[in-house]
């Protein structure tokens, strides 16, 4: 959003760069990358562009998948896939782990007491339940930061004395 289109495009151009590599630490819901693979596709470059993601949860692998379906330009190689079976949702799944179903319970527990509510709408902007932002129910901690697609219960804390193992650093507040 700071960026000038423009003199990002003349940049690359100018260079000869021939191809470029978009590395993520952890994607997600897919929001955040979509802006970026969005943005890149807008610069029209005429070049390679190989998305790498490191880490990616279900819900961030379709959109990408299906962002980038039929593009010429653009490809899309993940490290590491969470499957399904390893991510925590609010209702049950035929494949789940079966560790699964014991956290979910605990975090309907706690989900009171943290002041979060246990199901949000997967449409909301902003709004983050028990199961992370936009429902992702990832259990995962990075070394930088804990992701907020994580469950609330592992980085999010409160004024009624919940202390979480990972507490988040946000980097901006919304």
């Amino acid at each position: 959003m700071f960026a000038d289109k423009e003199r990002i495009k003349k940049y690359i151009l100018d260079s000869g760069i021939k191809r470029l590599v978009l590395l993520e630490d952890f994607v997600g819901s897919g929001g955040q990358v979509s802006e970026t693979l969005a943005f890149v596709e807008s610069l029209e470059l005429g070049i390679d562009v190989i998305v790498v993601p490191l880490v990616i949860c279900p819900k961030g692998d379709e959109k990408i998948s299906g962002m980038l379906k039929g593009s010429v330009t653009m490809s899309y190689k993940p490290v590491l896939r969470i499957p399904s079976s390893e991510i925590f949702t609010v209702d049950e799944s035929v494949d789940e782990n079966t560790c699964i179903t014991e956290v979910r319970a605990i975090n309907a527990e706690y989900s009171n007491r943290m002041g979060l509510d246990f199901n949000v709408d997967d449409a909301e902007k902003i709004k983050i339940g028990t199961f992370g932002y936009k429902n992702t129910g990832a259990l995962i901690v990075m070394y930088s930061n804990c992701p907020n697609n994580t469950l609330a219960l592992i980085h999010r804390s409160n004024d009624d004395n919940w202390k979480p193992l990972f507490p988040r650093s946000e980097r901006f507040k919304i």
